[in-house]
């Protein structure tokens, strides 16, 4: 059936500006939110970054990980009782900063920081994120005064952080191959694979065979 013909099923919540569409054929439901808050612009950016690099589960799940971090951390320094996760309370503004407008803008400096490392060839993603929010991308100041700076500064420690962190992600480990987020555990399995099994029970589905490779076993007897 084409989507010219289908029949989507629209659901809306008018006292927050969202509403949902379920494709009946395939249950995929599309969020149309008429005013996303920040954090979910910046995720909808990662996100296109993650569709247009396919990554990696696990390489995707770090970068909205430390995405998160980011715009968390940058936040943190308006809000009196959260604490950054690299910076503790060194950046902490006084209360009459602690606006949306501040959090916003702090929050993006610093999303965008962390998001042009992780995807170098999406930069462009980015700055139409900033260019439409009305920030600067070229702004690197670190007056960590201004929302700007706290955001930059911000993301530089994160990422400090995070380029050692175990997943090698500049692949400069001297375990590694030289490629970003290559191996350095040097694993190989020890064991052998399915083909040389000769009779698997079936009794539960966790017993079920692989049949990834011919396996020399009766038919399944199930008890």
């Amino acid at each position: 059936m084409s989507n010219s013909t289908r029949q989507f099923q629209q659901i809306s919540d008018a006292d927050n500006n969202i509403n949902l569409t379920v494709d009946p054929e395939t249950q995929l439901v599309t969020v149309e939110d008429a005013s996303p808050s920040i954090s979910v612009l910046w995720d909808r950016a990662v996100q296109q970054a993650v569709i247009n690099t396919s990554p990696g589960p696990t390489v995707a799940s770090r970068a909205y990980g430390i995405v998160h971090t980011a715009t968390y951390d940058a936040w943190s320094a308006y809000d009196p009782l959260a604490t950054s996760t690299q910076l503790g309370d060194n950046l902490q503004r006084p209360q009459s900063e602690n606006t949306d407008a501040n959090k916003t803008e702090a929050m993006s400096f610093s999303a965008y920081r962390v998001l042009s490392e992780l995807f170098p060839t999406q930069v462009e993603i980015f700055n139409e994120v900033m260019t439409e929010l009305g920030f600067d991308p070229n702004n690197t100041t670190t007056d960590t005064t201004t929302p700007a700076g706290i955001g930059n500064v911000s993301a530089e420690a994160l990422l400090t952080f995070r380029r050692n962190d175990g997943s090698n992600q500049l692949g400069n480990d001297p375990n590694g191959d030289g490629t970003p987020y290559s191996d350095i555990s040097g694993y190989q399995p020890t064991n052998l694979h399915w083909r040389t099994l000769l009779t698997l029970s079936c009794g539960l589905p966790k017993e079920f065979p692989l049949m990834l490779y011919p396996v020399k076993n009766k038919e399944c007897k199930h008890s």
